[in-house]
């Protein structure tokens, strides 16, 4: 499992000493922007990363469908759950790689046989061993996109549709 944690030292303690509206409001917001970062953790998951050029971290869907949000007493968090989420978020030394996953990888990825998809998985395990992987940061681009726009947006919807 991959987490990133957002410091908000002193928010919870500062929300108890606000109206209670005030709170409620602003948990609201918290709330729907962890919403809406799902959908933009799945989108970059999905998506080259611009600033480092790694293509998109799916194959079958497991890393996306793993994205999801639940309540914390002030707010929300983003869980992305999936055993490989780590990785692929922040790449790996190099190492031994399992070889079934690449066979399989190969054989799904490139339509091939059995003797191809073997020859194609030798050689990419030959370059995680040699190089490792590189990380896809797709989470970093979320909680940036989180801190700068969606938390900001959200929370001010919540606080301008008080009474």
């Amino acid at each position: 499992m991959s987490t990133h944690r957002v410091d908000l030292s002193g928010f919870a303690n500062a929300l108890g000493q606000l109206p209670p509206k005030l709170e409620k409001a602003i948990i609201r917001g918290m709330v729907s922007a962890a919403m809406r970062g799902v959908h933009v953790a799945v989108q970059n998951i999905a998506t080259r990363n611009p600033q480092t050029g790694t293509p998109p971290a799916v194959d079958e869907g497991s890393l996306m469908r793993s994205v999801s949000w639940h309540r914390i007493p002030y707010g929300a968090m983003i869980v992305v759950d999936a055993p490989h989420a780590s990785m692929l978020e922040y790449g790996t030394r190099p190492h031994a790689a399992p070889l079934q996953p690449l066979i399989d990888w190969a054989k799904r990825k490139f339509s091939v046989d059995d003797k191809e998809a073997k020859r194609i998985a030798y050689a990419v395990r030959g370059k995680i061993k040699k190089l490792g992987t590189k990380p896809r940061r797709y989470m970093a681009r979320t909680v940036v996109e989180l801190q700068t726009k969606i938390v900001p947006e959200e929370v001010e919807r919540e606080l301008l549709a008080m009474p």
